[in-house]
């Protein structure tokens, strides 16, 4: 008897064993570890090649917590997803994430934000459409969030600063968006928003040069995201 309970016990534990280690791979593959370059490769940390298949996000130019949809919505990209709080976003984000990764085998993302709002961090939803909350929401915070979100399903983030300036400070209304301009672009020229939001961060800062602002721009983001080595 004491025999038949060894063997039973040790097949149990085997068989746990087999699953804890099945799940300790599944939860390596699920994470991103850091990556670095050698010639023309990206390689991880065990020097295998890794090829990055991406797909692009918008929403983050119009609002400071992005634009998520959830499962069964027909719509990807919709204003009524905007300025939503992140208690709200974080199951969408997982949703979109775990899509990504499962049906689209997608292992990075592209996602476009405005170089103020990042700079200023705190933006408040009201200042920029009408009938949204008055309680300023934190731009980094956001982002972060995002980024660590993605990590879980092994996707990678490339931070673009597409705009020195939010969708809203250029034209009143984001190009696409009902009742905008289409003809008002966003160009980094003198004129227009970008240029004078640039000129304006210069001269508060003491700065004579845009590298100078560039440098403490990108510093910024390091000691907010260079922790994460997705």
């Amino acid at each position: 008897m004491s025999k038949r309970i060894l063997f039973v016990s040790t097949v149990i534990m085997l068989l746990l064993s087999t699953f804890l280690f099945t799940l300790q791979i599944e939860a390596d593959q699920s994470t991103a570890p850091a990556l670095h370059t050698s010639g023309n490769q990206i390689l991880d940390a065990n020097n295998n090649v890794v090829y990055l298949r991406g797909i692009g996000k918008a929403g983050e130019l119009v609002s400071a917590t992005g634009m998520w949809s959830e499962a069964g919505d027909p719509f990807v990209y919709a204003w009524y997803q905007k300025w939503q709080s992140l208690s709200y976003d974080i199951p969408r984000m997982d949703a979109t994430f775990q899509c990504w990764q499962q049906y689209w085998h997608v292992n990075m993302t592209r996602i476009q934000i405005p170089m103020d709002w990042w700079w200023m961090d705190n933006v408040t939803p009201s200042n920029y459409q009408s009938g949204m909350p008055s309680t300023p929401v934190s731009f980094r915070t956001y982002i972060e969030t995002l980024i660590q979100e993605a990590a879980k399903y092994g996707i990678y983030v490339d931070f673009c600063p597409y705009s020195a300036v939010n969708g809203y400070s250029y034209s009143g209304s984001f190009e696409g968006e009902p009742g905008s301009d289409p003809t008002l672009s966003n160009d980094w020229v003198p004129g227009t928003a970008s240029y004078n939001w640039i000129q304006t961060t210069l001269s508060q800062n003491g700065w004579t040069t845009q590298m100078q602002l560039w440098q403490a721009w990108w510093t910024s983001v390091v000691n907010n995201l260079g922790q994460y080595p997705n």
